[in-house]
């Protein structure tokens, strides 16, 4: 969050969304992009319930992520 004041970069923080963090970082995967903002969220309802919510939702990220990352090496050794 910036402003030109700090009272403005505090009102900031206080009634804005953060930003995407795919918006601050094009190589931030969307679902973790969306991971992060749920933890953000200004609602309690709207974030993970507990810390193994977090841990099972990156665990499975990740396992996409490995899954995807093997498909274009598979497809990479296809085409050479």
């Amino acid at each position: 969050f910036t402003g030109e004041r700090h009272s403005r970069a505090l009102w900031t923080v206080i009634s804005d969304p953060p930003p995407p963090a795919e918006q601050k970082n094009v190589a931030i995967p969307a679902e973790l992009s969306d991971l992060i903002e749920r933890m953000l969220a200004r609602d309690p309802q709207n974030r993970p319930a507990t810390a193994a919510d977090v841990v099972e939702a990156l665990t499975a990220l990740e396992r996409q992520l490995h899954e995807q990352q093997k498909r274009v090496m598979r497809r990479r050794r296809l085409a050479a």
